[in-house]
């Protein structure tokens, strides 16, 4: 098993003229993406490093919440291995995965039209 990942723009453009930047995994030969709630102007992109660049304000902020994706992936790779558990692109895309809450109790329904949302 050989597992490699990087930091990447995605290619469109969001309409703040923003990209979103997604996390690249490639896991025996192939490639994958994770969305990250990350998203930057191109000129504030690194390509070369995978990061936000110096120039940009907020940069230490945003790396470090990118650190927290790479940190998540590795801790997870390094469990499985030690756990001879496997290591597969749907584990690792459940990681990832947003978690939906049900809604609590007390809330009420609005009613819009003839169905019902929260």
């Amino acid at each position: 098993m050989n597992i490699t990942s990087k930091f990447v723009l995605r290619d469109r453009k969001n309409q703040d003229k923003t990209q979103s930047v997604q996390l690249r995994v490639i896991l025996d030969r192939k490639s994958f993406y994770i969305n990250t709630i990350v998203r930057v102007e191109d000129r504030f992109w690194d390509s070369k490093s995978g990061c936000v660049k110096q120039s940009y304000s907020n940069n230490s902020a945003l790396n470090a919440q990118l650190n927290e994706y790479q940190t998540k992936l590795n801790t997870f790779v390094a469990k499985s291995m030690m756990d001879k558990l496997p290591v597969n692109a749907e584990n690792i895309k459940f990681l990832f995965a947003p978690v939906i809450e049900k809604p609590k109790a007390g809330i009420k329904r609005k009613s819009w039209g003839k169905k019902n949302i929260l």
